[in-house]
């Protein structure tokens, strides 16, 4: 994992993160809609096992909440298994598996939180969902104007956080969902910011920037 070097890198390197360019869809953040994007194998399925697991104390406070896992790989299999329980035991249709999709797809379902670093969270909050930065190394939080510029600096990852827990977890988001209505503003001035800094056209100037630098004599 690259970012447990930063320290050691950071003075010979410059960080450019990724470079997306969103079409903006006009689907609404359903309030409550949790998502989660990536790739579904080892790396991956713990966090999605920790999210399964909050699900049914998140479904005591949140009538309408839901989780979308959207991604494919060797676990798919797994993680529809654990979705099917969870949604038995919830009496409807809760947590759903979406497998793969491209961008413009995930944009019809309409997510309010996403959790994930790097350029998911990018996407994520270039689409006007809240985003908590989270993987299986680092730890849980929310990505606020507070907190964007050493987010912005570290591709969206908490490299000084530690191992995320369930209950890590559970807070973050219960937190978001409660005070919601408040944070929303806070959330749009996120997706302002990272529509500025980390449009592709944006990236491509920054690129151009340092090899112009690296070239001059």
């Amino acid at each position: 994992n690259i970012s447990q070097y930063k320290k050691q890198l950071e003075r010979r390197s410059i960080v450019i993160p990724n470079g997306i360019n969103i079409e903006h869809s006009h689907c609404q953040p359903e309030p409550f809609h949790l998502g989660y994007i990536c790739r579904l194998d080892s790396k991956h399925i713990a966090m999605v096992k920790m999210l399964m697991e909050i699900m049914p104390l998140m479904n005591q406070k949140y009538q309408h909440v839901k989780l979308s896992i959207i991604g494919e790989g060797k676990d798919l299999k797994l993680v529809h298994t654990w979705a099917e329980s969870i949604n038995r035991q919830a009496g409807r249709c809760m947590v759903m598996v979406h497998g793969y999709l491209n961008h413009a797809d995930q944009q019809v379902i309409p997510i309010d939180l996403v959790v994930g670093v790097g350029r998911v969270a990018i996407g994520a909050a270039m689409a006007g969902c809240a985003v908590v930065s989270a993987n299986n190394n680092r730890m849980v939080e929310l990505i606020t104007s507070a907190n964007y510029d050493f987010y912005l600096h570290n591709n969206f990852v908490n490299i000084n956080g530690h191992k995320p827990t369930t209950e890590s977890l559970y807070r973050v988001i219960d937190h978001y969902c409660q005070n919601r209505n408040q944070l929303h503003p806070d959330v749009e001035r996120v997706s302002t910011n990272v529509n500025n800094d980390c449009h592709w056209s944006r990236i491509a100037d920054q690129v151009l920037t340092v090899y112009r630098q690296a070239s001059k004599p």
